[in-house]
């Protein structure tokens, strides 16, 4: 099955796992078990009586859903807020220190600009600025 070869690759591991963990605490989780099996044994008997209705029936579903994107209306930045962070977290947990050693010694390694002092940014001798705007 294809979840089993996603797990078994190392890089999709951990996002898989972080998923299934994600999912297991979600709060809907529970409403959307239940309406999969109430719809289950409400289309299940038509299935079996009309298979090409309901297989007609999910392809204008779809291309509805694809005309109207509905997922335009969802909370986006919800979503991301709340399954982002998780992922991040899982994956970088995940990591060896030396991959944290690397990544933080090529970052000093930019020449990045550096802060400078609170004594290096006042002004030269005895002048400040508001003596300076007062003049």
């Amino acid at each position: 099955m294809w979840k089993e070869r996603l797990r078994a690759h190392p890089s999709t591991a951990h996002v898989m796992e972080a998923l299934h963990t994600w999912w297991a605490r979600h709060p809907i989780r529970p409403v959307a078990e239940s309406i999969g099996v109430a719809s289950d044994r409400a289309i299940r008997p038509i299935a079996e009586q009309h298979p090409i209705v309901v297989v007609l029936s999910a392809a204008a579903v779809g291309a509805l859903i694809g005309k109207l994107k509905p997922w335009r209306l969802l909370f986006r930045s919800a979503l991301v807020a709340g399954l982002a962070p998780k992922l991040a977290a899982r994956f970088l947990f995940k990591l060896p220190a030396q991959s944290w050693m690397n990544l933080a010694s090529a970052a000093f390694r930019t020449g990045a600009p550096r802060r400078t002092s609170q004594a290096a940014r006042q002004p030269p001798t005895g002048e400040r600025p508001m003596e300076k705007a007062a003049a």
